[in-house]
């Protein structure tokens, strides 16, 4: 398989998110350094440390919110994890996203957060295969909810629309 051809085992949304940290400086392949993924990397963890903040706040309060904040920013594990330029990177701020929108739709009873949930989820599913986990999690936590019908096809719609592109790109390939 030449470089240039497309890698059909992994979605394409975080190596196309990774590639907006490469400048437009950059002519040749040996040009791109560590460096042009890092900070790219930085602002993902701290976007994610406020969505652990945001999420814990909702399902238990500001200090298991705080708490779980602290967690993550000081643990040697998650600290030196969220600086690798991985997959898994994209797809956390993405499913916490999803996550908080989800929470939010239930607490505020609107249907646009549960379209806006199913929208991250299926960016979730272009980042990796492991993100259609997401748009299954939702689902039962709608499940769990009782939600109406409407909640139900508001996230699932653009959730699996989004994320089945990626086999669809496939398919036409």
């Amino acid at each position: 398989v030449r470089f240039v051809q497309p890698y059909l085992d992994h979605p394409p949304l975080a190596g196309i998110i990774y590639a907006l940290g490469v400048g437009k400086k950059i002519n040749d392949l040996r040009e791109i350094k560590p460096d042009n993924f890092r900070t790219l990397n930085l602002w993902l963890s701290y976007l994610t440390a406020i969505l652990i903040f945001l999420l814990g706040f909702q399902m238990a309060g500001p200090w298991v919110g705080l708490l779980a904040f602290l967690f993550y920013s000081t643990v040697p594990s998650f600290v030196f994890t969220s600086r690798l330029t991985l997959a898994e990177n994209v797809l956390i701020p993405l499913f916490l996203l999803s996550a908080n929108l989800l929470f939010l739709g239930k607490r505020l009873n609107k249907v646009i957060f549960f379209f806006l949930g199913g929208f991250f989820a299926g960016l979730c599913a272009l980042t990796k295969l492991s993100g259609w986990s997401i748009i299954l999690a939702g689902f039962f936590l709608l499940f769990y909810w009782k939600r109406s019908l409407k909640d139900f096809l508001s996230f699932l719609i653009p959730g699996v629309i989004i994320g089945s592109l990626y086999f669809f790109y496939g398919w036409y390939l």
